[in-house]
């Protein structure tokens, strides 16, 4: 049985995913709680050899799956949760801007929330190298998004624990295929009652990043949008209960 499966969504990540995987190998023997572990890498649209990159680690690694997905991370993601057979699942960006030395406090709190999300607004966080306007930018789509997840500090930071039952329930009805399918993912989760614990995680602004503040961040807009009307719509099925909804976590 595998504990802990890690989604890599790739799109054109040539460059970047030999780095991360070679971080990935180094991390799982050095630490024994991940010692059974599996690597999604979860090609998006690529126009350059990032598939060819990723299929040559089958040979390389015991427990891999490399799959090819729609354009876009929320398909992406969505397709490695659903394909995944870990006890925990986890999204991870390629660029770990959020050093797998900083997981352990994701994994600390797995006993209190099947849902555990990376924060970089929460108390032990912090932010290197990020552009004023790309935090401008993240504060006010936070603020659009808290009608859909209030609580959440953080919606967009890209490292997510889901345990397998609770990602096979919100996955199956996640319907953005774009950067905005995090602020789907926790209105689902919501909607199941599920409780969610934010945590302060380190991160650094990688400069080769794929996301586009205009075009990316006016899609992410409208899929707000999207889901208000879906929510509307009962597309994701009848609000349940919340139990404790988005506890808040002291630093690790």
């Amino acid at each position: 049985m595998i504990d802990l499966s890690i989604i890599l969504p790739a799109k054109n990540e040539a460059q970047r995913l030999p780095s991360c995987m070679a971080w990935l190998h180094h991390w799982s023997i050095a630490n024994p709680i991940t010692r059974s572990i599996e690597i999604v890498i979860v090609e998006n649209g690529s126009t350059d050899n990032t598939a060819q990159i990723a299929h040559t680690y089958l040979d390389r690694w015991n427990k891999i799956q490399v799959l090819h997905s729609a354009p876009g991370k929320g398909a992406a993601v969505r397709l490695g949760m659903l394909a995944a057979t870990g006890n925990w699942r986890m999204m991870a960006d390629v660029d770990l801007s959020s050093p797998p030395a900083s997981w352990p406090r994701l994994f600390a709190a797995t006993d209190l929330a099947p849902v555990v999300i990376g924060s970089r607004e929460m108390p032990g966080s912090c932010r290197q190298d990020e552009t004023a306007l790309r935090h401008v930018t993240g504060r006010v789509f936070n603020r659009l998004a808290q009608s859909l997840a209030p609580g959440v500090h953080d919606t967009q930071c890209g490292f997510k624990l889901f345990r397998a039952d609770v990602a096979l329930k919100i996955f199956s009805q996640t319907t953005l295929d774009g950067f905005a399918f995090d602020v789907e993912a926790l209105t689902i989760a919501r909607r199941l009652g599920c409780p969610v614990i934010e945590i302060g995680l380190p991160w650094r602004n990688d400069p080769l990043t794929t996301v586009r503040l205009g075009s990316d961040g006016l899609q992410m807009a409208l899929d707000l949008l999207r889901i208000h009307r879906n929510l509307l719509a009962g597309a994701y099925g009848p609000a349940r209960p919340a139990v404790t909804p988005y506890p808040a976590m002291p630093p690790g």
